[in-house]
């Protein structure tokens, strides 16, 4: 009976000691969780020309934080010279023609108007602003005006004359609704000529004693160009 209290008494000590080990070998074996902290790098865009990166870097250096990230500069892919258009929103004023930049035209009439949105640049056609577009450009002008004078480039002012098309969108004012013919546009769009004077009305015109203000837009062709 003593012998069997012994053996009893060895054999709990043995699997005591066996199950010890088992335990400070699994703590042994489970890995440290590792930190959940990201590690990823925040991608660089290529530079595509370093003059403009300059410039664009100190026109945002120059706004105030909320005006900040709005605006890009575009080039175009195959001539990363000069600045192609200003992004603003989804509008992009067109800032390039006959290889020159130019952020304003004059003009003193609506078929003028058409024929320099009609032949924009590169075979790349232009839109004259509809009230919507050019309400949100003048509103816009502080930041806008930022970029224009650091490029060299005529500035945007409120009390100055515009020309637009009194349209509710931009979708009736489409090229090729009217083949791209410039005959073809004006017939369906001179009602719809206006000139937003300094005082925020919209004036039926189409032919103007004085050369007012023209903004053109660049739509469509976004595979053509790249930011600065």
């Amino acid at each position: 009976m003593e012998k069997l209290l012994y053996f009893s008494l060895g054999l709990n000590l043995v699997l005591l000691t066996i199950l010890c080990c088992k335990k400070t070998k699994k703590k042994i074996q489970t890995p440290q969780k590792k930190s959940c902290q990201s590690t990823l790098v925040p991608q660089v865009r290529p530079c595509v020309n370093k003059q403009l990166r300059i410039i664009a870097e100190a026109c945002e250096a120059r706004l105030a934080e909320q005006d900040r990230g709005k605006v890009k500069l575009l080039v175009e892919r195959e001539n990363t010279d000069k600045v192609a258009a200003l992004q603003i929103g989804n509008l992009r004023i067109s800032l390039c023609r006959d290889k020159q930049n130019q952020s304003l035209f004059k003009v003193d009439s609506f078929i003028e108007a058409l024929k320099l949105a009609n032949s924009g640049y590169n075979g790349t056609a232009r839109y004259i602003t509809v009230p919507a577009e050019l309400e949100s450009i003048l509103a816009q002008r502080h930041i806008i005006n930022v970029y224009l004078d650091a490029l060299g480039l005529e500035q945007i002012s409120e009390k100055e004359d515009f020309w637009c098309i009194d349209t509710k969108t931009d979708r009736s004012t489409e090229w090729k609704r009217f083949n791209g013919s410039v005959n073809e546009a004006f017939l369906n769009l001179h009602r719809s000529s206006k000139i937003r004077n300094a005082d925020g009305q919209f004036l039926s015109q189409v032919v103007h004693e004085e050369k007012t203000n023209l903004i053109l837009l660049l739509k469509g062709w976004e595979h053509l160009f790249i930011e600065v």
